[in-house]
């Protein structure tokens, strides 16, 4: 799970250093200065003494954000004394190792948060790293989901320290997501006084902007592009405003963003995006001549691929995307969005039985992508087992992300399919559903249509001729 993007927390200093190398750090973590961290530390020989480690290998760790940075934690942990600020590090390292991984992390992250809150009780209150390791902690609760537990974590860091770095930011948002509510954005506005470039605050007041809301709009667009000019060096910052202009349909800024500052991130990340953005846009020949430069390069970059398969497909290039399709299956031949690709392409050279062989062998594994049941629904509809349709067309709305890969014509299929047949009373329940899951523009058309064709057909002529012309060509064009 990905609930909450922190990574480190930071900021209490021992005592026992120079004020002028104290303040100077400060200064620069306070601005999100990872880079002159880490030239400041080195330039005065800071990195090995007490209290400027952890700054140190954190600063670095930032900059390595979302990458294997596995030799980081080696050459941090190595020949390191056996107090606080080591476990701060060694623990900091497996959370960024967790976070970041794509595999479920669950189990192995509940035992180690176990072990981490044993060495907090251990080291007591008066530990100087106290109040940042109950941070830590918290973070791991929050990622595991344990809202609640989370908020009392930070609590105890708020004793010990006021003004903490994200402890009032942890705190207001665990609450927040333990309670519901609103009562607890005090503690995350007040983050931002204390704080007011961190990048974290930014993006929760964006998060629950949206979430109040129901849309990320302009207020919430604003508060995610702070976030990531307040943290320029951090990629995930800026992804995740690109994916939040993405998901507002604003294709055309995440390709003016990539190209104005887009340079400085990684290379492949921001290509990818971009030829995303185009495919979206329905720039196909745009985004087809992006993934092709781009593979040039990389040849085995299986995202990449993918893009130039949706690409081909809808320029109609079957049989090239075809040959891509397979290349990238054989890259990564477990993924399953690479899987129903090609199934998607047999399906579009009438190879029917070949899509089938690939989507029933999901669904019998209790596949969770949903597309695998909508396109073996789609081909049973299409050979007229209208039966078998509409059982794989119900099962695949019980698979994860079913509402936002379902597209109108696999909607129209199934309720032209089942309108005539099915009770009233579960018909309109089905209608409802989609009323409050189904996000597209067309929504309101399809609602309107079938509400009137099941339940008052005489006036099935106060849909608008466009509407009845929409949904009786099939939502196709």
């Amino acid at each position: 799970m990905r609930t909450f993007a922190l990574i480190f927390s930071f900021f209490i200093l021992h005592f026992s250093f120079s004020q002028e190398h104290e303040k100077k750090v400060a200064e620069m973590l306070a601005k999100n200065e990872v880079k002159e961290v880490i030239a400041y530390i080195d330039a005065n020989d800071l990195s090995t003494k007490d209290g400027f480690r952890f700054d140190y290998w954190e600063s670095k760790a930032r900059l390595d954000n979302r990458k294997d940075i596995s030799d980081l934690q080696e050459k941090a942990l190595k020949n390191a004394p056996d107090n606080s600020e080591t476990t701060m590090l060694k623990y900091s390292f497996l959370y960024h190792k967790f976070h970041n991984m794509d595999a479920s992390a669950d189990e192995e992250m509940i035992k180690t948060g176990m072990d981490l809150e044993k060495k907090i009780e251990a080291y007591g209150k008066k530990d100087p790293f106290y109040a940042r390791l109950n941070i830590l902690f918290a973070e791991y609760l929050m990622e595991l989901g344990y809202y609640l537990e989370a908020s009392k974590r930070a609590k105890l860091a708020l004793k010990a320290d006021s003004k903490l770095r994200n402890a009032n930011l942890l705190y207001g948002y665990a609450m927040i997501l333990a309670e519901g509510g609103d009562k607890s954005v005090k503690y995350i506005e007040k983050e931002v006084k204390l704080h007011p470039n961190n990048p974290d605050a930014f993006w929760v007041m964006g998060d629950l902007t949206e979430y109040s809301k129901g849309i990320c709009d302009e207020t919430c667009l604003g508060y995610k592009a702070m976030a990531s000019e307040a943290s320029p060096q951090e990629m995930e910052y800026f992804v995740y405003y690109l994916t939040a202009l993405g998901d507002a349909g604003m294709y055309d800024l995440v390709v003016e963003n990539i190209e104005s500052v887009g340079s400085k991130y990684d290379e492949k990340t921001m290509a990818y995006m971009k030829a995303e953005a185009y495919l979206f846009m329905d720039q196909y020949q745009d985004s087809k001549a992006l993934c092709e430069k781009h593979l040039k390069k990389f040849p085995k970059d299986d995202r990449m691929l993918y893009l130039l398969s949706q690409n081909l497909i809808y320029l109609d290039q079957i049989d090239e995307g075809l040959k891509v399709a397979l290349e990238m299956n054989s890259l990564a031949p477990d993924d399953p969005m690479y899987k129903f690709a090609l199934a998607e392409i047999y399906y579009y050279q009438e190879e029917d039985e070949l899509a089938l062989q690939i989507c029933e062998k999901e669904i019998k594994d209790s596949s969770d992508y949903a597309m695998f049941y909508l396109l073996a629904s789609d081909i049973y509809f299409e050979s007229d087992d209208i039966d078998k349709g509409v059982e794989l067309f119900q099962e695949a709305g019980q698979r994860t992300g079913f509402w936002s890969d379902v597209l109108d014509f696999q909607i129209v299929t199934y309720l032209d399919a089942v309108v005539d047949e099915m009770p009233k009373e579960i018909f309109n329940k089905t209608l409802k559903a989609i009323e409050e899951a189904y996000e597209d523009e067309n929504k309101q058309c399809i609602l309107d249509y079938y509400h009137y064709k099941k339940n008052d057909p005489d006036n099935l002529s106060k849909i608008t001729v466009k509407c009845k012309e929409y949904i009786e060509n099939g939502a196709m064009n």
